[in-house]
């Protein structure tokens, strides 16, 4: 697993302001969490872009954020989405069809958290 690679993938997610803000948060926890929480997933499974692209892992990890009702690290990961092409209308959908698996509260807190992300990149 190269260190460089998953920072590689993750600037390219974030965006390399964004990606250095959540490094910076994570190291304020745990100088551990901060390596392992970029270097394990974004270096093993995100940088393997011919087995699955950053658009599709970016929805998945999206419904299971949903699922789990992780709603801060949910709105990384729609901005993250975004980023990597996935348009508004897809994260809506992904969202939109949790509501028959997980239900409607998760989904309307769901649902909040992406209009309030929307409504952020707006107006940067």
């Amino acid at each position: 697993m190269s260190e460089a690679k998953a920072k590689t993938v993750f600037n390219k997610i974030f965006g390399e302001a964004k990606a250095e803000e959540i490094a910076e948060f994570l190291e304020t926890l745990s100088p551990r969490l901060g390596k392992i929480g970029i270097t394990h997933p974004f270096g093993e499974f995100y940088v393997h872009e011919d087995r699955l692209d950053l658009r599709t892992r970016e929805l998945v990890t999206i419904s299971t954020l949903v699922t789990q009702g992780t709603l801060p690290q949910l709105k990384i990961h729609i901005h993250g989405a975004l980023n990597v092409g996935c348009t508004r209308e897809e994260t809506e959908e992904t969202i939109l069809q949790l509501s028959v698996y997980v239900g409607m509260p998760k989904t309307i807190n769901a649902l909040v958290v992406m209009r309030e992300t929307f409504d952020t990149l707006a107006l940067s």
